[in-house]
């Protein structure tokens, strides 16, 4: 008797083994992070999803394929802190808690002088980062933030010295101080 076992055409491995990380490790809201790692067994052209739960559940956010050494990467624009992990059809990376850094712009307009109107006018994105505080001197207040990340406040100019303005952030859940 004569036993013939004919292999077919080779197929990948599923993979068993996903690691995952992130750089910068802190992004800036709004800029791009580097999504990678290595899928275990390597083999070229194994599909790895992005995914990430923000807060209504995990989704897919981009999808690429491994290089013959098992690695992957992914550059994303970050938007919004949460659980972000990667997958492929066997294996799903350990999650990483993504927070985020705020955008925060200022600028003081208005006439330097004695008496004069003077104005703290900035940015913050996303409106939703945090509530500032503004510190002149010994004195202390909040500071409104608009929909629209906007903020206005007016700066005491009636002291014939020179005073530090500082504004300051203090980070809703996900977000990290700039």
């Amino acid at each position: 008797m004569l036993a013939l076992f004919l292999a077919g055409p080779g197929t990948a491995t599923a993979a068993t083994n996903i690691t995952f990380g992130v750089n910068p490790a802190v992004p800036t809201y709004g800029a791009a992070a580097t999504f990678s790692g290595i899928v275990t067994p390597a083999g070229a052209g194994q599909a790895v999803d992005l995914i990430a739960d923000t807060g209504s559940g995990w989704s897919i956010l981009a999808s690429t394929t491994s290089a013959a050494d098992g690695s992957y990467s992914i550059s994303q624009v970050v938007t919004a802190p949460g659980s972000y992990a990667a997958q492929t059809s066997g294996a799903t990376s350990p999650a990483v808690a993504l927070s985020l850094k705020p955008q925060l712009t200022g600028l003081i307009s208005g006439l330097p002088f004695l008496g004069s109107s003077l104005f703290l006018r900035g940015r913050l994105s996303p409106a939703g980062a945090g509530v500032l505080t503004l510190h002149v001197g010994a004195r202390t207040w909040a500071v409104n933030v608009g929909t629209d990340g906007r903020y206005r406040a007016t700066l005491p100019s009636r002291h014939q010295r020179l005073m530090p303005a500082v504004i300051q952030l203090a980070p809703a859940s996900g977000y990290e101080t700039v």
